[in-house]
């Protein structure tokens, strides 16, 4: 008898068998990577395969450099500046991220550690996934960048994250000799391994799946070594040390030897925390094991003096405004005062919209540039949630500025005392 029913071949394969072992696993990844690479190649092949920092305004050359806007006329109209690139079609100038930073150099507004003054080393830290954590070290590292310094980020984490969001894929591009490992295995410093990014005063060390044996490496060479594992990576610091104003690190989501090391290399922590009650409980549960571990830190031989941090910063993280969400964000206020950041990283649909850019919104612009409207690194979304997002993120980055800032400026002067 005739039937309706669909056969097999028009179903495509039948799944005759659930069952996963390792090859199935291995298909699996291979497929992802080529579908990603895929679809990089194709939102990168405006640029022919390359990133690229947007350019800026005269007016936001003004706000970056901290030089009133006239000065800065006057100065290009004399030759003193660089000119950057005149619209034909309109007289509008814009300016390369370089430019920018070489007219703060000739004005003598970068904000700069001294010569005898070692990087600030800052880590963003906490043992639970979601936490933004990747996010707000990424866009804690271009904004210091935009504004002068000169920063150096390195991603800890062996998934990689941070290093994808520069356009790395890390099992493709990044070899395992280039990533921190070698500081460990090598006694490389972390300068050594150092790439330039996109942005003009950004440099990273990558990460790629391979370091996940950081954790028996690290345990081993302790044994054999006598050395606390924990230290490693302070231990190969010194070059990036003079080499860079601040040092970001991205660790993993939990409490590795990775994660140990950068918070142990670390002046300052960053700890990003979502409005919720089950992050709330598990933050209180990530200050326990901290405390255990700061003291495991400070009761070694070889160290002398207590380990102590200049700040911590609990920054809110996924933050938006519901009653729940408020309700949480005071809780926090009002367990961890004065170490909260006060103002909040909010959810925002338009960083995940530029991630899809493959970009960070600071590299985006709402709309065309009458300065340069060929340019193409316009926000795939609405402009008016795009300027709010930006706006936002200026502030929280800012704030975070102000907290590094402070402790620069207090080793400054005590370098010079």
């Amino acid at each position: 008898m005739p039937t309706s029913e669909k056969q097999p071949d028009d179903l495509g394969p039948m799944l005759t068998d659930e069952r996963v072992d390792a090859s199935e696993l291995a298909r699996l990844a291979t497929q992802a990577v080529n579908i990603s690479v895929r679809w990089r190649k194709r939102m990168l092949e405006p640029t022919e395969g390359t990133r690229r920092m947007r350019r800026f305004s005269l007016n936001e050359v003004a706000h970056i450099s901290k030089i009133p806007k006239s000065t800065v006329k006057y100065r290009i109209d004399n030759g003193n500046y660089p000119a950057g690139r005149v619209n034909p079609s309109n007289g509008y100038r814009s300016f390369s991220l370089a430019e920018i930073h070489q007219i703060m150099d000739l004005e003598g507004t970068r904000p700069i550690t001294g010569p005898d003054v070692s990087a600030h080393t800052v880590c963003c830290a906490n043992f639970k996934g979601g936490s933004a954590k990747s996010t707000l070290s990424v866009y804690l590292a271009v904004y210091l960048a935009i504004h002068g310094y000169r920063v150096l980020l390195a991603d800890l984490d062996p998934q990689g994250t941070t290093t994808n969001v520069f356009g790395w894929q890390p099992d493709l591009h990044v070899e395992f000799e280039n990533t921190v490992m070698s500081c460990f295995e090598q006694g490389k410093d972390l300068a050594d391994l150092a790439v330039a990014t996109h942005i003009d005063g950004l440099d990273m060390v990558r990460a790629t799946p391979g370091m996940s044996q950081a954790e028996v490496f690290l345990m081993q060479q302790s044994r054999k070594n006598g050395g606390d594992y924990w230290e490693a990576l302070s231990a190969c610091m010194s070059k990036a040390q003079a080499d860079y104003d601040i040092i970001v690190f991205d660790t993993p989501p939990s409490m590795s030897a990775l994660a140990l090391n950068g918070i142990y290399a670390a002046d300052g922590l960053l700890i990003p925390l979502p409005a919720s009650m089950i992050d709330y409980e598990s933050c209180a549960v990530f200050f326990r094991i901290m405390s255990e571990i700061v003291q495991l830190f400070s009761e070694t031989e070889k160290v002398e003096i207590e380990k102590m941090f200049d700040y911590m910063r609990i920054v809110i993280t996924r933050y938006s405004e519901t009653p729940a969400n408020s309700q949480m964000a005071r809780w926090i206020q009002g367990t961890y005062s004065p170490h909260v950041l006060n103002t909040y990283f909010r959810n925002a649909d338009a960083i995940l919209n530029a991630a899809q850019q493959t970009k960070v919104l600071f590299e985006l612009r709402s709309g065309k540039s009458k300065e340069d409207p060929e340019e193409g690194d316009q926000y795939d979304g609405d402009p008016g949630t795009f300027r709010k997002t930006l706006k936002m993120i200026d502030q929280v980055m800012s704030d975070i500025e102000s907290t590094i800032a402070t402790n620069l400026e207090a080793k400054r002067t005590a370098g010079s005392e």
